[in-house]
């Protein structure tokens, strides 16, 4: 698939892009792709948090994709 958009995030919080509205009907279903240096946590949805219940850890230099809907964002925490 085709790279649309990238965010490096520091410190804790929520993405400021969001997933695409399909353009094409043959585009692949949109993803999130995260990697870090320390165990977190990622929320996916149109408003996520991190800390709350709906959330998946992350281990340290671990490549996870997580699939999604359009204007879906990604929030992540320390865990």
């Amino acid at each position: 698939g085709e790279i649309l958009w990238s965010q490096t995030m520091a410190s804790e919080g929520t993405t400021t892009e969001s997933a695409p509205l399909p353009e094409r009907p043959n585009r692949t279903r949109p993803l999130f792709q995260v990697y870090g240096s320390a165990d977190f946590y990622v929320a996916i949805g149109p408003s996520p948090n991190a800390s709350g219940n709906q959330r998946a850890f992350v281990p340290a230099y671990t490549l996870r994709e997580f699939y999604c809907v359009e204007r879906d964002k990604l929030a992540w925490a320390l865990a």
